[in-house]
């Protein structure tokens, strides 16, 4: 059985990932729309809608990546992600 002890910094973290995830979700697409907006000058619904999808899915996938290598990792392979030697 896995313990998870959760005190105020293991929320502050999560909130702090959660955060940076929607900021680069929402950013991402506002960025991508004026973009598109600006080549190709009205863009329908229907591509905005497809665009938000594609954001929020990447926006997740950064989300879920940030918090595997904080959370879900062993120790050891941390450590060699940041140059150390694996035993």
């Amino acid at each position: 059985m896995i313990v998870v002890k959760i005190d105020d910094r293991v929320i502050t973290e999560w909130c702090v990932i959660i955060l940076v995830g929607l900021f680069f979700t929402f950013a991402g697409y506002d960025m991508t729309r004026h973009y598109l907006y600006s080549k190709c000058g009205e863009i329908s619904f229907l591509l905005e809608l497809v665009l938000l999808a594609l954001w929020i899915v990447a926006g997740t996938v950064l989300t879920l990546k940030i918090l595997y290598w904080l959370f879900g990792e062993d120790e050891d392979k941390k450590e060699e992600s940041f140059g150390g030697r694996y035993v």
